[in-house]
């Protein structure tokens, strides 16, 4: 028996297993799903080697695979925030064979993670799993359902109205879907606040009473008294508005960031109606209460997981991890790591006659200016041109291009145009959600820009060098648009000598497909100057 054991350890440490792999490759940081050797998996006698059989993709494992900074700490790594599959090994008081469930502790962020074949990690950290919850609808919940039933837990011992409605914000997603369907089997009323109408149907099959728009971000201190609770799953600007609108003595759960980490807010809501505002950490969760929401969760009938999740396999992760960044896919979707074939297809594209399509659209663009200068948002975006240098309002949040760029995407996403577009902006406008100008992503093959955080698939497109990408400073691509408006071939300015946007520092450069240079040093009178040329714009959205 012991010769046997150590033959299975001496090939297991001698083989390998597939993965999906983070690592930084220049300036960018690039995924690939590939065989990895098992002496990279952590070991000791803390430590217990588990099957993975499914793990989940989650907002923060999406950042992660399509490279956005700031979400993994440390490099190389294996992505994937929770798991759930088999003891591999009798250890630290499992045996082997025993079905477990990890989340948290940040796995997929310090360390190796769930998605792989094979993960190693603390034994204190792994929970058995229920025995009536199957392994796919563990990794269904996840943590995301496990974060959602922490919320609830947290909203009840701290203070609610069941006579008022409790709201769940971002209800489409992980976290909100299944935080609405447990508080409606607890009997409260539900209002699943969402910017997504088409899921209108299957949040009240979830059990939401209503379904509500976006809230307004232009709030009072003090408003209407309209929800008995609140779980927030997005963050930023919505918390202000909730807060102003919470009854007397009630409580928002807090867990996401997806709306952004600040909030400027007054002590009102506290101080006057005793409104708290709780944060829910799912990560640290002791080990008594994991094992005491995983026990309620398994309550819960596996007709409601199935209708939550999208399956899919470990060569489909950077397709997905895009989709989930540019909100594009709903519920919960789970990595069966036993796939080998892909199960997302890309859709297919109507090609069109690229001459007779340029002709069509610069015949459009007459036609609508001749008739009125007032057009359909359809009709204004049928009229780009593959190649054409585009530049839009907004700045970050304020003023989205939204029916246009709406619009735009659904021309793209039907005929595979107009695409090649160069980007001119000095800020991006978006919200980590898809909105704003993320959509455009793929239409894009050359941006200049200040800054684009808010669109994290833009970004990823960027510093993994999809996109030939010019990093200058804000206030002259400002000058530079307005070069384009004059005619003239550009302006002068001593702004970004000896920085980043010195062309001897790099002339803004982002990624090392990004060779060409688009500023210059000019000498005026005995003077050093950057010369920041005028873009060719052909479009203003």
């Amino acid at each position: 028996l012991e010769l046997t054991r150590l033959q299975h350890t001496t090939a297991m440490a001698s083989g390998s297993f597939r993965a999906c792999w983070l690592e930084k490759v220049g300036a960018s940081v690039q995924m690939e799903v590939k065989d990895v050797p098992f002496e990279e998996l952590a070991s000791g006698d803390d430590y217990v080697r588990v099957k993975v059989n499914y793990s989940g993709l989650n907002y923060k494992d999406g950042m992660a695979i399509c490279g956005i900074y700031g979400v993994v700490e440390t490099l190389p790594l294996i992505t994937g925030i929770d798991f759930v599959g088999v003891v591999d090994e009798a250890k630290g008081g499992f045996k082997k064979g025993d079905k477990v469930i990890m989340t948290g502790w940040e796995m997929g962020q310090k360390f190796h993670g769930g998605h792989a074949e094979y993960a190693s990690v603390k034994a204190q950290w792994l929970v058995p799993l229920p025995e009536n919850l199957s392994e796919i609808d563990a990794m269904t919940i996840g943590t995301a359902g496990f974060t959602a039933a922490l919320c609830v837990k947290a909203m009840e011992d701290t203070g609610f109205n069941k006579s008022k409605p409790i709201l769940v914000t971002g209800a489409d997603g992980g976290v909100g879907s299944v935080a609405v369907y447990l508080l409606a089997q607890k009997g409260f009323q539900v209002a699943a606040c969402t910017r997504f109408k088409d899921t209108e149907p299957r949040l009240k099959k979830l059990g939401a009473t209503e379904v509500i728009g976006a809230l307004s971000t232009d709030s009072k201190a003090l408003d209407e008294e309209r929800w008995g609770g609140a779980i927030d799953v997005v963050g930023g600007p919505t918390i202000p508005t909730i807060a102003s609108q919470m009854a007397y003595g009630c409580s928002i759960a807090s867990c996401g960031v997806a709306g952004g980490p600040a909030i400027k807010i007054t002590v009102y809501p506290f101080i006057i109606r005793g409104v708290k505002l709780y944060g829910v950490d799912s990560v640290f969760a002791p080990t008594d209460v994991r094992q005491e929401v995983w026990t309620d969760l398994a309550k819960v009938p596996t007709a409601i997981w199935q209708g939550m999740r999208t399956e899919v396999a470990l060569v489909d992760l950077h397709q997905a991890a895009s989709q989930i960044l540019a909100g594009s896919i709903r519920g919960r979707v789970v990595v069966n790591v036993n796939l080998k074939t892909p199960q997302l297809t890309a859709v297919e594209k109507e090609e069109e006659d690229l001459e007779a399509l340029k002709k069509k659209c610069l015949e459009l663009r007459k036609s609508l200016t001749a008739k009125s200068k007032i057009v359909s948002a359809d009709q204004a975006m049928s009229t780009i041109l593959d190649g054409d240098c585009v530049t839009s309002a907004g700045f970050v949040a304020t003023m989205p291009c939204d029916a246009l760029i709406s619009a735009l995407r659904k021309r793209y996403d039907k005929t595979g145009h107009p695409r090649n577009l160069e980007m001119v902006f000095p800020i991006i406008v978006g919200d980590r959600e898809g909105r704003g100008t993320e959509p455009i992503t793929p239409m894009v093959s050359k941006a200049i820009f200040g800054w684009t955080d808010v669109c994290p698939a833009f970004t990823n497109a960027v510093l993994s060098g999809k996109i030939e990408a010019y990093n200058l400073p804000m206030g002259q691509i400002s000058h530079m648009i307005r070069s384009s408006a004059n005619g003239v071939p550009g302006h002068l300015s001593k702004v970004g000598l000896h920085t980043f946007a010195d062309p001897r520092n790099g002339g803004g450069k982002r990624n090392k497909q990004t060779t060409k240079d688009v500023v210059k040093i000019q000498e005026l009178e005995g003077e050093e100057y950057i010369f920041y040329p005028a873009p060719k714009i052909t479009v203003a959205l």
